[in-house]
Parts: structure tokens; sequence; C-alpha cells
């Protein structure tokens, strides 16, 4: 119990909750000083096999209730084995070579795991990039592009320039990930991995805001900067308003 609980009120927690075990009055605040937050103390469950299972800095009921539910269905689990510190691949029947690695999207994310993993990586490791679009645009110089200082050719470049860095690029949409089966599926093909990054970032839906091309200019993509440019050229003077119509954005 926190630094203001007694000896007398731990007492009547246990009673009233009818606690099978003590319930221990923390009167210096030696404990609430390690597991809180300044003044916001963290909410931790602990399991029967003595593992934390939920550490959260503020209370927030409806999760906590959820895992103490679970708990309560579920027998207690016998202890894990542990995990050595590089997992072994598997090997699929007729494989020559090493660990399978999928990257989904061929935003900055995606490029830069890419680019570090074939850097450190073993040339018998095959590494894929999966992305929709065949070319990586440099989401930042879209603001050049809107006024005028960029071109289209400058900021955008093909994926498939990494094949020459020794990453494989597959120009193509996604269309489900099977955890189980370890597999990847596109549009047009099964694509196998080991281990997968998911870098696909926030999807725009310019077309669910009621009135959007009507009367709003996109700045996150090329078309729409292309179409800020112009306005901009003319402007003299007056309101501009930036409208986030919901997170995640860009």
């Amino acid at each position: 119990m926190g630094p203001f609980e007694t000896k007398e009120s731990c007492q009547e927690w246990k009673r009233e909750y009818e606690l099978p075990f003590d319930v221990i009055a923390d009167e210096d605040g030696t404990i609430f000083k390690k597991l809180s937050n300044g003044w916001v103390p963290y909410t931790i469950l602990v399991g029967p096999d003595g593992k934390v299972i939920l550490w959260e800095s503020e209370f927030e009921e409806e999760g906590f209730a959820a895992v103490v539910e679970k708990l309560y269905q579920e027998p207690a689990a016998a202890p894990a084995e542990p995990e050595p510190a590089v997992r072994a691949v598997p090997q699929r029947a007729g494989r020559t070579f090493g660990a399978n690695i999928v990257i989904l999207g061929g935003g900055a994310g995606g490029i830069v795991a890419a680019y570090h993993l074939r850097r450190k990586l073993s040339g018998r490791d095959r590494i894929v990039l999966i992305d929709s679009s065949p070319n990586h645009l440099f989401q930042s110089s879209l603001l050049w592009h809107s006024v005028g200082l960029r071109r289209a050719d400058q900021i955008q470049r093909p994926l498939s320039d990494l094949t020459q860095k020794g990453v494989e690029f597959v120009n193509d949409e996604v269309v489900e990930i099977d955890a189980a089966a370890r597999q990847v599926r596109t549009k047009s093909q099964a694509i196998d991995f080991d281990y997968l990054i998911v870098a696909l970032g926030a999807q725009l839906r310019p077309d669910e805001v009621e009135g959007f091309d009507e009367m709003a200019l996109n700045l996150y993509d090329l078309e729409g900067t292309a179409r800020i440019h112009a306005p901009l050229a003319g402007f003299s003077g007056g309101t501009v308003g930036v409208l986030v119509t919901a997170m995640p954005f860009k």
C-alpha cells in the first residue's frame, strides 16, 4: 500500500476484498519512490509465476480489468525456456542462403533499415523490400516542391536502384501477412520471411474528408504540392488554414 496508508487501513483492505495474502503499509514511502513517476504511481500486476504481466505509469481501469480477467481464466503457464541471444533461422528445404528478411515500405524507415542491414549482414542473407510505388519520395522536400525550389525528379529515386546495393525490390501491393506461415502475400506472389520489418507509414485518405478536393490542397504528395505552387505564386494576402484531420499524420 502507499505511503499514506497505515497498518490498520491495510488490514481493512485485506478483510474487505478477502485477500489471501498480506497487505503491508509502505510507511516511509521507500517502495513508493522506487515504483512511481513523481507523484504518479506505477500500476504493477504480477502473475502466479512471479513475472510482471502489466506495468503502466497511469491507471487505466478497462485495460487493467481485462488483464486480471484473463489471468483468472488461464492456468499459470510453466516457466518458458530462456531464448538464445540469437535465434536460429529455420532452414527451408532446398534453401542455400541464410536469413530471409522482408521489409514492407520504401519510405525513409524501410530504406534506412535495408541499407544498414545490408552493410551488417552476410551476403548469404537475403533482403527484400516491397512497396506499391516504384519510387522513393523524399517527403521532407515536398515543402520545397510546393514553392518551386525543387523539381519532382529531384526529390524521388527509383527503388529498383536498391538492387545495386544488394537489396531485392518488389514493386507490388501487400495484401496479407501470414505470421504463422512466415509469409507476405502481395497481389501477384507470396514471399517467405524469417524476419519481417513493417515500415508502411501512415496511409493518406483525403477522400474520407468531405469537400477536401474542392477546398483543400494536399501537402503530402507530388500532385498536391504541384497544385499548391500556382496559388502561392498569386497569393497577395489573406487567411491560410492548416488542417490536420486525424491522427496519425505524416
